[in-house]
């Protein structure tokens, strides 16, 4: 959707490695990373369903045998912490989920990987038998494209 509003790079394979200036990158990508970065409240509520979640297995955990309750006044907080642990520690684990779920659509990619999924690549020549493309991001919509051996761990395009 968004490449074919964009001019193909053209890489040559024959002269690799090479850098590669992608003019806008930078700015594109800068716009990519704060669209995408969690937001406050799901931060939030995931620090707050953490922090019930660990009450909760803690108190399962280290809490008492038995708990002594007023039958007049009923249980005050911590004696109902101590009475329902359990799902106390289900609550907090559903706000965590929920919390999860809401920065669930969101994509954060690296540079290198946003570079191969928004601007096509249009490779000049061949790779040699056994060759893959490597992309490293250099900084300021500068990237280095450099062949390496298949099975290596690293960010590739088959181009």
């Amino acid at each position: 959707m968004e490449q074919a509003s964009k001019t193909p790079l053209s890489v040559d394979l024959a002269t690799l490695p090479l850098q590669l200036m992608v003019p806008g990158f930078a700015e594109e990508y800068e716009q990519h990373r704060q669209s995408n970065e969690s937001s406050s409240a799901a931060s939030f509520f995931k620090l707050l369903g953490y922090g019930v979640l660990i009450v909760g297995v803690l108190t399962l955990f280290f809490g008492p045998d038995t708990v002594m309750v007023n039958r007049l006044s009923g249980p005050d907080f911590f004696q109902f912490v101590q009475l329902y642990p359990g799902p106390i520690s289900t609550v907090g684990f559903l706000i965590v989920s929920g919390a999860s779920l809401m920065d669930a659509q969101k994509l954060q990619l690296m540079p290198e990987a946003y570079l191969l999924a928004h601007y096509p690549l249009e490779p000049q020549g061949e790779l040699g038998e056994g060759l893959q493309l490597q992309v490293a991001y250099l900084g300021d919509s500068r990237f280095q494209l450099s062949a390496v051996a298949q099975g290596e761990e690293t960010l590739t395009a088959q181009p």
